[in-house]
């Protein structure tokens, strides 16, 4: 996922609030000052892979094409929305909106 200025840890409680029925994305967002697309991405992404959603390793992460084109047939295919398919792989849905 791309770098952030929130941690994970930070990221994990906003998202797991949510879940947790704590507030609404609108609620949230007020809250702490972070967009609703961000929380729901936050939220998406935590419920597949926890609190590792968020956690970066250095540097740029590369995409064989075979796997770009695996994610980018899922959302074609209707296995899901781009969000979906991004959490499921934990890569930025930014990043597969672009390889659509």
């Amino acid at each position: 996922m791309s770098k952030s200025k929130y941690s994970p840890e930070f990221r994990a409680m906003v998202a797991q609030e949510y879940i947790d029925r704590s507030g609404s994305l609108h609620y949230l967002a007020d809250k702490y000052q972070v967009g609703k697309s961000t929380i729901h991405k936050w939220v998406a992404l935590f419920r597949v892979h926890g609190i590792n959603a968020f956690v970066t390793q250095p540097g740029n992460k590369s995409y064989t094409k075979e796997f770009k084109i695996t994610c980018v047939k899922e959302v074609v295919s209707g296995n899901g929305s781009p969000l979906d398919i991004a959490s499921k792989y934990n890569i930025n849905p930014t990043v597969l909106e672009t390889w659509i």
